[in-house]
């Protein structure tokens, strides 16, 4: 079942590694190969975490290993069939597409740290997926009003749009916790009643 979950968690940090490359890389710059470079870099040093937790978890190097691969091969495949397309191009709505891939980064690792965190509890999993989220994403969202500011907007321009493309992600993923947090304490206390 990790294996599966860990494949899913590929696929979308995949689509949502296109996504942001196609809005941040010039199209004359190969988006698609950076894409890819980042997207297998990243995917690899996740594989070989994941598998270095289980043996040392006390789970067989060679089951680990064949999981790896099995892991490791799905999304980087779909990478590569994007890649031999060119990957994706985005000429307009980009909001839209920047408040996707934010949720869909903030998925992914709330997916991952539901794996390798299965022993804690699901709102731990959330506020260390809040920690690694928030710094990450707002460094992509500073390094989005930059390029924004390369091609000629103002920073006045660009601060409503980094509050909006930083913001809906991060409030997605405080509701969700806010959400989870409420629902948990109710059961607390109907148990205690």
């Amino acid at each position: 079942m990790r294996s599966l979950r860990l494949v899913l968690a590929g696929l979308v940090l995949t689509g949502t590694v296109f996504v942001l490359t196609a809005l941040m890389v010039p199209q004359a710059q190969n988006a698609a190969t950076t894409a890819v470079a980042v997207f297998c870099t990243v995917w690899l040093v996740v594989v070989l975490g994941n598998a270095l937790g289980g043996i040392t978890q006390g789970h067989p190097p060679r089951l680990e290993a064949g999981l790896a691969v099995l892991v490791l091969a799905v999304p980087t495949s779909v990478a590569l069939a994007l890649w031999s397309v060119d990957g994706l191009e985005i000429n307009s709505a980009r909001t839209p597409w920047v408040l996707a891939a934010g949720v869909a980064l903030w998925a992914v690792i709330l997916q991952l740290a539901t794996v390798w965190n299965s022993e804690a509890t699901f709102l731990r999993t959330q506020n260390a997926t809040i920690a690694v989220f928030l710094p990450l994403w707002l460094v992509l969202m500073l390094v989005n009003v930059l390029l924004g500011m390369n091609l000629g907007y103002t920073l006045a321009e660009e601060l409503p749009v980094l509050a909006l493309n930083f913001g809906v992600p991060a409030a997605v993923a405080a509701i969700v916790r806010a959400y989870t947090r409420s629902r948990r304490t109710g059961r607390n206390t109907a148990h205690i009643e």
